[in-house]
């Protein structure tokens, strides 16, 4: 693996096409990143020319994020090539590369067609061989026009000349003894549904016009909730134009689902009496405090939790009385539900609107008639 600090994002030379380095990391100069999404080419593809601008418009979009980009020889050009390995032996290569690096606890792969059959190998592969810990830390695969199960537009006798036509072969061994493990060990949900499984969502683009994989293909043993269809062929679906293509927006959101940005994480409620003051960042609000006036989440649930709960007595008719606004997820209705948990005997009501109410209480305290 081989990292590069940029500010903005671009091909790094005469590196870019080095068969020695098959994966490259853009990393945010001055950023200690602990995410990390890679783009993973298809058969014939390239490290960066597969994907135009996707890889610049998540760079430049996702501060939080580094930009990886796999590559691998495939199709013709491994005529041109001794060192040419099967998908097998790539995937082996890709999985230890992502297992030594300890840098990122989240990772992202992103597979465009055959890509996407090796990003799930890596997967299969760490599970085969009991690597726990490096396959926990592969959140997501996003696989775009990938046939899952094998494509039907295979060219008869090509598997004598290519080895990735047997890859592509459509419910060939390749293919099904992926899909088996999955079936059988990876919970590929959202949410974790099933705890004897390692929880793995995935997603799957499918394009419209695409004349080279199949729907059913491309969404093999998916819900419909985990599958977008957008408008375009084989390979235009990933080269984006602007930052309003479909695929791009909807791929921008799942990576900020699975690799939160700092802005959207939780301060501690809890922070010591000597913490340093917290940094004046506006970008933060309202999570951040910002001087005496904003009060982040966790500075003002703070003081409210000591207010709320001063009065000395458990007995009391009323303890205190406080009003609670702000922005959209800032934790209003959160609140009563965290703070009802921890010292329901001494804070008995809320005075929330009426739906809210029902909405908390039931959420907290099922079968509690105070709201």
């Amino acid at each position: 693996m081989k990292k590069i600090d940029q500010t903005q994002f671009g091909p790094p030379g005469i590196d870019a096409t080095d068969p020695h380095q098959p994966l490259i990391v853009h990393r945010h100069s001055g950023v200690d990143n602990r995410n990390l999404v890679v783009f993973v080419h298809g058969l014939n593809g390239d490290r960066y020319g597969t994907w135009g601008n996707f890889p610049k418009f998540l760079f430049d979009d996702c501060p939080h994020v580094d930009v990886g980009a796999y590559s691998y020889r495939s199709g013709f050009k491994r005529l041109f090539s001794k060192e040419s390995v099967s998908l097998s032996t790539e995937a082996r290569i890709f999985a230890d590369d992502l297992r030594d690096d300890s840098q990122y606890e989240r990772i992202i792969l992103i597979g465009h067609s055959m890509g996407g059959l090796l990003a799930r190998s890596v997967v299969k592969r760490l599970q085969e061989t009991g690597q726990g810990v490096a396959l926990a830390r592969v959140k997501a695969l996003i696989l775009m026009a990938s046939p899952q199960a094998g494509s039907q537009r295979g060219v008869p006798g090509a598997d004598k000349l290519l080895t990735d036509a047997e890859v592509l072969k459509a419910h060939g061994p390749f293919v099904t003894e992926i899909d088996e493990v999955f079936k059988s060990h990876i919970d590929n949900s959202p949410e974790a549904v099933s705890p004897d499984k390692v929880h793995l969502p995935v997603w799957a683009v499918i394009g419209a016009a695409d004349k080279w994989v199949d729907p059913l293909s491309a969404a093999l043993g998916l819900p419909a909730g985990q599958t977008k269809t957008v408008h375009g062929g084989h390979t235009d679906i990933v080269k984006p134009e602007t930052r309003e293509d479909d695929c791009y927006q909807y791929t921008l959101g799942l990576i900020n689902r699975r690799c939160p940005p700092p802005s959207v994480e939780e301060e501690p409620d809890d922070l010591p009496a000597d913490a340093p003051a917290l940094p004046n960042t506006p970008h933060s609000l309202p999570f951040l405090s910002l001087g005496s006036l904003f009060k982040g989440r966790g500075q003002a649930l703070k003081e409210l939790r000591v207010s709320l709960s001063g009065a000395g007595t458990p007995h009391a008719t009323v303890v205190a009385g406080k009003a609670i606004h702000g922005l959209g997820a800032w934790g209003r209705l959160g609140w009563p539900s965290s703070m009802g948990g921890s010292t329901w005997r001494t804070t008995r009501r809320c005075c929330l609107s009426r739906r809210t109410a029902r909405t908390v209480c039931s959420r907290t305290w099922p079968g509690w008639g105070a709201c």
